[in-house]
């Protein structure tokens, strides 16, 4: 039977962020979620075992971002001067975007940060190893989706 087969890795952090002003709900407060993506990954050829991407490399590759930038810290439009502002001062983690927060946004900014992770991968070397969706909630009831277009 013909088809495409894809994988899927999870990956959880823990991050706030605010709407600020512009935001008529209480999301316009500093407040923070237990954020949790699920990647899925499809390749052109599967390596010499048939797998897409061993499991562990895409979850290296994600958690390096997440770690390093992402997890317990505050994510932050720049044009949101006041809390960039107070975060500095406080000397908090922080990782600044050009975008409102909302999930929609950082979903798809996720997806293009985690491609590149995924291309640094040795094993995805030369096998056209691509994120073809990503999940990513941001409350156990709430997620946005970002697909690959072609």
């Amino acid at each position: 039977m013909n088809g495409t087969v894809t994988i899927s890795r999870r990956i959880e952090w823990d991050m706030a962020h605010r709407l600020g002003p512009r935001c008529t709900t209480k999301c316009k407060n500093l407040h923070g979620h237990r954020y949790v993506a699920i990647a899925t990954l499809g390749a052109e050829t599967t390596d010499e075992l048939g797998m897409v991407l061993d499991f562990g490399d895409a979850f290296k590759a994600m958690k390096g971002f997440v770690d390093g930038q992402l997890d317990h810290a505050c994510v932050v439009d720049r044009g949101d001067s006041a809390l960039r502002d107070f975060l500095e001062a406080q000397g908090d983690k922080r990782c600044e975007v050009s975008f409102p927060t909302t999930v929609e946004n950082l979903c798809g900014w996720l997806a293009a940060r985690f491609q590149e992770e995924f291309d640094r991968l040795p094993a995805a070397a030369g096998r056209g190893v691509r994120l073809v969706g990503l999940r990513v909630f941001e409350t156990p009831n709430c997620h946005a989706d970002w697909t690959l277009s072609e």
